[in-house]
């Protein structure tokens, strides 16, 4: 549902023109874990500068909980928000601020339309300027347009869970020769009796080969970790649709680690990858697909071969948790 537009003749002390913003901001406060609040009541003073301002200080102070619906997320290392800048862009709100004016002449050529105007100028007769309400501000359409646009560019939120839920992992460690190729060929032949033991969820996948030359002895080991990834702890207030991310790191844990995407995903270290799509709906979590693309030994995938460079050393990519970008069905846009 789109706010009530600003044409002449609007009454903007309407009650229910004025609690379209309170619900704008109710809503979008809820969201983003703040309390709700309650429509306007009989008698409050919707001409005061604290009413006004209490919208746009929440806006100027929250934009930056709100995701960038203009940005590339794939292949970020974070999921980008807007900025203070690139939310006033995007809402068209002029870079200094929300407009303000304590003379407004339309017979005289003031046009409220225009950002750039006199009128907010700070020359002249006019002493408005831009930023939050001040005493002495006349409340004029400006203040809606501006409020209007600005929630109107909130819309989408993150969140972030790890783990995984039908969470199981598979492992074959320390096979072990003077003979490189004895112990790979052991290792592979032995990876199918492995079994998948359920546990544990603490991540939504990986795939990890582990070489270790020492004191002449080859030794190969084999991780592999899967499980559905989802995100829980979303607002059942509103409906929404959402797309859910992962991203992939590197092994780590020990000093000589490398990534590599072992099972042809095209997955990229500390790169955003969208995963899954959720179609619009009120749910409390949302649950993706098994990430499960193979069974094979990682040694023999990645491929790991012989000769194995002296020391420990690991090969392969985590996922750790799941990140959603969750798009809100607002009453007010």
């Amino acid at each position: 549902m789109a706010f009530t537009p600003i044409t002449g003749g609007l009454d903007w002390q309407d009650k229910a023109f004025c609690n379209e913003f309170r619900n704008a901001l109710s809503e979008r406060r809820q969201i983003i874990g703040g309390a709700a609040l309650l429509d306007i009541d009989a008698g409050e003073d919707i001409q005061a500068v604290t009413f006004w301002k209490t919208f746009q200080d929440w806006l100027e102070d929250n934009c930056t909980s709100f995701v960038d619906e203009n940005a590339t997320i794939a292949g970020e290392s974070a999921v980008p928000m807007w900025t203070e800048t690139t939310w006033q862009a995007e809402a068209g709100i002029h870079a200094n601020g929300f407009r303000r004016a304590k003379v407004w002449d339309p017979d005289g050529g003031d046009d409220w339309t225009d950002n750039t105007d006199a009128m907010f100028g700070t020359t002249g007769t006019h002493d408005g300027g831009y930023g939050v309400m001040q005493a002495g501000d006349i409340i004029g359409p400006w203040v809606f347009d501006d409020l209007q646009k600005g929630f109107g560019a909130l819309n989408w939120t993150t969140k972030y869970t790890s783990g995984s839920t039908d969470y199981e992992s598979r492992k074959r460690e320390n096979d072990r020769s003077l003979v490189c190729t004895i112990s790979r060929a052991a290792h592979i032949a032995g990876w199918v009796f492995a079994s998948w033991v359920t546990g544990t969820s603490t991540k939504v996948y990986e795939a990890l080969a582990v070489g270790n030359l020492n004191s002449g002895f080859s030794t190969f080991h084999s991780y592999r970790q899967k499980g559905k990834p989802y995100i829980s702890g979303i607002s059942t207030l509103l409906n929404h649709a959402m797309d859910m991310y992962l991203l992939p790191s590197g092994p780590g844990g020990f000093d000589a680690f490398e990534f590599d995407d072992i099972d042809g995903l095209t997955m990229s270290e500390d790169a955003l990858i969208l995963y899954q799509q959720f179609t619009i709906a009120s749910a409390s979590s949302r649950t993706g697909d098994l990430l499960n693309p193979s069974n094979d030994s990682p040694v023999e995938d990645m491929p790991l071969n012989c000769a194995l460079a002296s020391g420990y050393k690991r090969w392969g990519v985590t996922v750790w948790g799941a990140h959603g970008v969750l798009k809100w069905s607002f009453s007010e846009t």
